[in-house]
């Protein structure tokens, strides 16, 4: 399916199936380690920097890098994710609030306002972002920041792709430019838009990037507050 309303260039192409589903979605937590770890600790600065308390995340997965990262700053913390990944954080950690919800089909009050509104790496998962985007804002108040992280297509796929995704789990990737452009249009104010590391790296992946002269930063951050 073509995009129309994501500001991603004319031509590119989603991965959604004939029903206009996500061609794969999760069925278990994602237990991964290793990426987005860069994120998680730029929202743990953010939340020492501004002395922030009240964390919620959209797509928290596992719950993992939030235990690990933003626990030790605050334990006021809340996670959002499918049934299956909140059941195992209910049963395997001691803190933190575990509210199971679809991000593309549910709405839901949360016991806001937030300090820190987080979607990590979620929103190129969704088939309608402005979905999440709208939860997002509504745990907000003036003061809060909402952080969203995303991979930078040109930067992992190339300059010249036009989709659909390789990862199967993905509907649509943006550029820097073109995810800058959409946020902005979402009623969000952009104060923070910057690459960081994706993940961590082995040190055979290092070397590779480096000799190839592959990009490292390859996944861009906003930090936002409500227009």
């Amino acid at each position: 399916m073509q995009v129309n309303n994501y500001y991603i260039k004319k031509g590119y192409i989603e991965n959604l199936n004939d029903e206009g589903e996500v061609v794969k979605q999760y069925t278990s937590p994602p237990m991964d380690k290793i990426w987005q770890i860069e994120v998680y600790k730029f929202a743990a600065a953010v939340l020492k920097l501004h002395g922030l308390e009240k964390v919620i995340e959209f797509g928290s997965g596992s719950g993992y890098k939030l235990i690990k990262y933003i626990s030790p700053i605050t334990k006021n913390i809340t996670g959002i994710d499918f049934e299956h990944s909140i059941r195992y954080c209910k049963n395997t950690y001691r803190v933190g609030n575990w509210i199971s919800l679809d991000l593309d089909k549910s709405n839901q009050d949360f016991d806001g306002p937030y300090d820190l509104i987080m979607a990590i790496d979620v929103i190129e998962h969704l088939v309608s972002p402005g979905k999440m985007l709208e939860q997002m804002k509504s745990c907000a108040k003036e003061n809060s920041l909402l952080l969203i992280s995303t991979p930078e297509r040109d930067l992992v796929r190339g300059y010249d792709t036009y989709g659909p995704p390789d990862n199967k789990k993905h509907v649509r990737e943006w550029n820097f430019e073109e995810f800058n452009k959409y946020i902005s249009s979402q009623g969000l104010n952009i104060v923070d838009h910057r690459l960081v590391r994706a993940k961590k790296y082995t040190a055979r992946e290092w070397f590779y990037h480096i000799r190839k002269r592959k990009p490292l930063n390859t996944c861009q951050v906003v930090l936002c507050k409500l227009a």
